[in-house]
């Protein structure tokens, strides 16, 4: 047992250093999330409408109950805004 685990820690060490996130993704992480406000939308003017595109994709139907008139879904959502700074991160 100990042979097999003493190799096991010689192969996960050296692979812990390529999954770590890069420093380019902890900067756009810390700059996105700096000053975040949840309640305060993406928009440069209050009076302009902020456009949300959403897809849903559906995985799988999970249940149908006839009498309650409910479905059960498996499925992804997929939210799309356009930026009031885009070349900010470019």
């Amino acid at each position: 047992m100990g042979p097999v685990l003493l190799a096991t820690g010689f192969l996960t060490v050296p692979l812990i250093s390529f999954c770590s996130a890069s420093l380019a993704e902890t900067r756009l992480y810390s700059d996105l999330l700096n000053g975040y406000n949840p309640l305060e939308r993406p928009v440069a003017n209050a009076s302009q409408p902020l456009v949300v595109k959403i897809k849903m994709f559906l995985q799988q139907i999970l249940d149908v109950d006839e009498k309650n008139q409910l479905v059960s879904l498996n499925a992804w959502l997929s939210y799309v805004s356009r930026s009031v700074k885009p070349l900010h991160f470019m």
